[in-house]
């Protein structure tokens, strides 16, 4: 119970130091990030995706939440999901993703991490529908 307390708390602490808006997440040098292009519709696979981070990542902390929220702007075809941590350091984003139609059933998606490649990856198979369950 002790290891399960500290780690949690270490979590906690180290997403004290993240970005606390996307704007910000998208603008740092030392963010992971990466791009893909998928032959799909840019609302069918932000919907999709929202609703697998939702389900992947989502989950309440002893001190907090993990919170995956999304903004969808049909004007410029656009869309963002963002999976942050809220608590008692306030809101520490941790992963998200922009979506961006480049033509019809055609888009553009950037993900972005602030601790490093497998989590930016395994983002990026759930999002993508490559992975089995939330792995």
């Amino acid at each position: 119970m002790k290891k399960e307390l500290f780690l949690v708390s270490l979590g906690l602490l180290l997403v004290g130091c993240a970005p606390s808006t996307f704007s910000e997440m998208k603008s740092s040098d030392s963010i992971k990030s990466e791009t893909v292009m998928v032959d799909k519709n840019y609302e069918d696979i932000y919907r999709k995706s929202l609703s697998k981070a939702r389900e992947c990542y989502e989950m309440g902390l002893i001190t907090g939440a993990v919170i995956a929220d999304g903004q969808l702007y049909p004007s410029s075809k656009e869309g963002e999901i963002v999976i942050y941590t809220m608590g008692g350091f306030g809101k520490s984003i941790t992963k998200g993703a922009s979506f961006k139609e480049i033509e019809q059933n055609k888009t553009q998606i950037r993900f972005y991490a602030t601790w490093g490649e497998t989590s930016l990856k395994r983002m990026e198979r759930l999002f993508l529908g490559e992975a089995q369950g939330c792995n």
